[in-house]
């Protein structure tokens, strides 16, 4: 385990001691840790939608994608996309 030593601004210090009156955090330490875990995990998730949004925009250029122009469409779409989804689990279920 790393420790750093660092000059906090006032307002992150105040959020601290709101936290702290809260019980949620131990400690300034027990903040800083927390508030760490999270950025990682928003930076991991951000990522992962760069990388969807990134596969998305390949299947659009190459013109893998279908066009809902109407409520009939789009329920029809629904319907084909639940029937795979429940075929999908009934196989998992089964390879279990």
């Amino acid at each position: 385990m790393t420790v750093v030593q660092v000059s906090l601004p006032d307002e992150l210090e105040r959020a601290i001691e709101r936290q702290k009156r809260a019980g949620q955090v131990a400690d300034g330490a027990d903040f800083l840790l927390r508030a760490g875990v999270f950025l990682a995990n928003h930076l991991d998730t951000e990522d992962e939608i760069a990388a969807i949004a990134a596969g998305a925009d390949a299947e659009v250029a190459a013109g893998d994608y279908i066009t809902v122009a109407s409520h009939e469409q789009a329920e029809q779409l629904h319907q084909q996309t639940m029937a795979r989804l429940r075929a999908r689990l009934t196989a998992d279920d089964a390879a279990r």
